[in-house]
């Protein structure tokens, strides 16, 4: 691909795609309270998908979570990389 007066940035230099899948390292979920004390923690690859980690995050939280009930209601606060289906039924 040629690059382009609108575009300059675009051809054989700029390397691969920065959001590719084939990423190294490793990706950290935690879990905190509110006032940000980490409670549980899970690592996976980097290129794994945020919500799939989920459930292993909230199993290995130190405190367990209670039964939420209409009068004592539990909050969840998420991303959007944690919209998923999946993840509504983990959390209850």
């Amino acid at each position: 691909m040629e690059p382009s007066p609108s575009h300059p940035w675009v051809g054989k230099k700029t390397g691969p795609n920065s959001t590719d899948r084939a990423k190294q390292g490793a990706k950290r979920v935690v879990v905190t309270d509110s006032h940000g004390t980490p409670l549980g923690v899970s690592v996976a690859g980097a290129n794994c998908n945020d919500f799939k980690l989920t459930r292993e995050t909230l199993e290995n939280s130190l405190p367990k979570r209670p039964k939420p009930t209409r009068s004592h209601p539990q909050g969840l606060c998420l991303d959007k990389g944690f919209a998923c289906q999946e993840v509504y039924e983990v959390k209850g």
